[in-house]
């Protein structure tokens, strides 16, 4: 989500700076205030949903597949109906890696939420033969 929030911000912010340089080219910078003044704008607006996607994601990033009620299963990213109702009637795991291996979800979509789950009580060294 982060990257294509970026991407977005970074596409107005492009089209902004063109708006300028064209003004500028046509002879027209007394035109500019208000094109810089979206600019400053959108760089405010830019700041804010960073913060506001980093405490979004800082919830997230903290579920207990063993303790996580549907909503918060739902707010992974990839994570559909079907999943977590699997996710919950799999339960209990070992380890976060028991999605995977009895096939609870698939590799990719494990691989996405890797870092925002966790098993309390699981050790994270897992060792495979």
């Amino acid at each position: 989500m982060k990257g294509s929030l970026a991407a977005l911000l970074g596409g107005v912010g492009a089209a902004v700076g063109i708006a300028a340089a064209w003004e500028i080219r046509q002879g027209r910078s007394e035109q500019l205030e208000p094109i810089r003044r979206a600019g400053r704008e959108i760089a405010r607006g830019a700041r804010e949903m960073g913060r506001a996607a980093g405490e979004v994601a800082q919830r997230v990033a903290d579920i207990d597949l063993n303790n996580a009620e549907r909503e918060e299963l739902l707010a992974l990213p990839g994570i559909t109906d079907e999943l977590a109702d699997r996710i919950i009637e799999n339960r209990p795991y070992r380890n976060k890696l028991d999605l995977v291996a009895r096939l609870v979800i698939p590799e990719d979509i494990y691989q996405a939420i890797k870092e925002m789950i966790h098993i309390d009580g699981a050790d994270e060294a897992v060792k495979v033969a």
